[in-house]
């Protein structure tokens, strides 16, 4: 409660549901605009004393990117030619990118990161892609042969080089698994034919041998000795190299698996960049 012109009001805001059994019997109010004026001052005091909390602004609009904030991260992006890097390598040349322009004074962006580095070129380089050149020649716009358009050229024919570059790569690859896979089978038929000579060449010596040189059980025993520890050592090889197979053709399938995504995307860059380059001639 707080007192207010010889009036004592509740802690609340609520007027509506005032006590009139509170005015204070000390001072009696002689009319009704005598009451209603102290009814006015003492919200007035009441507002004072509890002050209504700042009004939430509206977040401002992401500011678009400028024709030179543009031209200044295609200048980077080709210096710097994150879509060249090797696997894993690729998003910290992208950093690289962002950290350069963050730092530079006239691109005032400083939460710039790799992430929008890449999305931001990703999405000018779409747009000059798909550019129409008739559309801007109905618009009445001038058509201009300016930096922006000279480096998006030079980065596109890039870009296609190095994805074609990657594809040639993984058809290595994969033609080395395969050639690891064909010297694998030659190593264990040579492994297999060389065991048959030595065990044929054992008997021939074994027969040449006088009677006379030793117990017969005795030779039985340890030829059968040998041949069981070269049958152990045949399937040892054998597990070993079945392992590796196993391995080489886990590895094979999963580089078929990526050949045959990059493929389909460099396909579809390839048809993407074909579509760019007639709207050019036009």
């Amino acid at each position: 409660m707080w007192q207010s012109h010889g009036l004592l009001f509740p802690s609340t805001a609520n007027l509506v549901d005032f006590d009139w059994a509170c005015v204070s019997k000390s001072r009696p109010i002689g009319s009704y605009c005598t009451l209603q004026a102290n009814l006015q001052g003492g919200f007035e005091w009441w507002q004072q004393q509890n002050p209504i909390g700042p009004v939430m602004q509206t977040p401002n609009k992401r500011r678009l990117y400028t024709e030179q904030e543009d031209i200044m991260l295609l200048r980077q992006v080709n210096a710097e030619r994150p879509f060249e890097a090797k696997k894993g390598e690729v998003m910290k040349v992208w950093g690289l990118v962002a950290k350069a322009l963050a730092d530079h004074e006239d691109f005032a962006r400083p939460q710039f990161d790799a992430k929008k580095a890449q999305n931001r070129f990703s999405a000018v380089m779409d747009n000059h892609v798909h550019y129409n050149r008739e559309s801007a020649r109905a618009s009445g716009v001038a058509e201009t042969y300016d930096e922006r358009i000279a480096l998006l050229d030079e980065l596109l024919a890039a870009f296609v080089d190095a994805k074609e570059q990657e594809k040639k790569r993984l058809v290595n690859d994969a033609n080395k698994v395969d050639q690891s896979e064909r010297e694998g089978e030659y190593i264990r038929n040579e492994a297999m034919n060389s065991l048959g000579k030595r065990k044929h060449q054992e008997c021939d010596d074994d027969g040449e041998k006088a009677p006379g040189s030793g117990s017969r059980f005795t030779k039985i025993t340890t030829a059968m000795q040998e041949e069981s520890k070269a049958e152990r050592g045949l399937r040892q090889s054998e597990l070993e190299f079945r392992k590796f197979q196993l391995e080489v053709e886990r590895e094979e399938r999963q580089k078929d698996r990526e050949l045959a995504a990059e493929q389909a995307r460099l396909h579809h860059e390839t048809i993407l960049a074909m579509l760019g380059a007639l709207t050019k001639r036009q």
